[in-house]
C-alpha cells in the first residue's frame, strides 16, 4: 500500500473451478488466466455460470452495443473462453476431466470442439447447457474416436427454447454410440412422451453395457400421459 508496488504470481493448480457470473472486469481476468496458463498442465476445468443470462447482463451491464453484439455471438465462446469466430485452435493441450454449467454452445461449436479436445477428455459433466445439439453434431461428425469413461448429462428444462430441447434430445443417443467404453453414466433427460422417453435412450445405453459400472437414469416428467 502508499504507493508500494507488488507482483503477484498465480501458481496453477491441476484443477480449477469457476462458478459465478460476477463482473466484466471479472469475466476478462477468467480468459485472460486461462489463456495465459493454457500451455500448464491443467488436468480438469470446471466453469458455472450459475445463470447464462444473467452472466451475459453483467458482462454488457448497460453498453447499448453490447447488447445488441452479444444477440449474434457466442459469449460464452467468445467472451469466457475468449475463441475467435472460426478458431481451430487448441486452447487446453493436457486437460482430462470438463465440467460445464449453464453455458452455451450455440454459433460456436466447431470452436469450442476444437478449443477443448473433446477427443482427449476421461470425464465430461455438461448440466443445463443451452444448445448441446451443435457440439454433439460436431463431435459425432469428426469421427474422431472418443476416450470417455464417465458422463454426465443434463438437459435444461427450465428454458423457453422448446425447439432447442428437443434437438438436443434428439443428438444424445447418436452421440453415446459414437463411441465406447463409458464406465458411468449419470443422465437427466425431459419425458414427455411416457415409455416411449425410457426406450428411445436405452440402445444407446446399451451399447455400453460392457463396461458400464454405474449407471444413473432421472426423468423430468413434463406433462401427464395416458397408456
Amino acid at each position: 500500500m502508499g504507493g508500494s508496488n507488488k507482483s503477484y504470481r498465480i501458481q496453477f493448480a491441476e484443477n480449477f473451478i469457476w462458478r459465478g457470473w460476477l463482473s466484466k472486469e471479472d469475466f476478462d481476468a477468467l480468459r485472460e488466466m486461462l489463456h495465459t496458463y493454457r500451455t500448464i498442465t491443467l488436468h480438469a476445468l470446471n466453469i458455472d455460470l450459475l445463470d447464462l443470462w444473467d452472466a451475459q447482463w453483467n458482462w454488457f451491464a448497460n453498453d447499448c452495443d453490447q447488447q445488441i453484439w452479444i444477440k449474434d455471438h457466442n459469449f460464452f465462446g467468445e467472451i469466457v473462453l475468449g475463441l475467435a469466430p472460426g478458431s481451430t485452435q487448441v486452447l487446453f493441450l493436457s486437460i482430462k476431466s470438463l465440467s460445464f454449467s449453464s453455458v452455451q454452445f450455440q454459433d460456436a461449436s466447431l470452436e469450442i470442439s476444437h478449443a477443448l479436445d473433446i477427443s482427449r477428455l476421461q470425464h465430461l459433466n455438461l448440466r443445463n447447457c443451452h444448445h448441446t445439439w451443435p457440439l454433439f453434431r460436431k463431435i459425432v461428425e469428426s469421427a474422431k474416436p472418443l476416450n470417455l469413461r464417465s458422463l454426465e448429462l443434463v438437459i435444461p428444462h427450465h428454458s423457453d427454447d422448446s425447439y432447442a430441447k428437443e434437438v438436443d434430445k434428439d443428438w444424445i443417443e447418436p452421440f453415446l454410440s459414437s463411441f465406447e467404453d463409458l464406465n458411468s453414466l449419470n443422465l437427466l433427460v425431459l419425458n414427455e412422451e411416457g415409455p416411449k422417453t425410457i426406450s428411445r435412450y436405452w440402445p444407446s445405453i446399451f451399447h455400453h453395457q460392457e463396461t458400464l459400472a454405474r449407471l444413473v437414469y432421472h426423468e423430468i416428467h413434463t406433462k401427464f400421459w395416458v397408456d
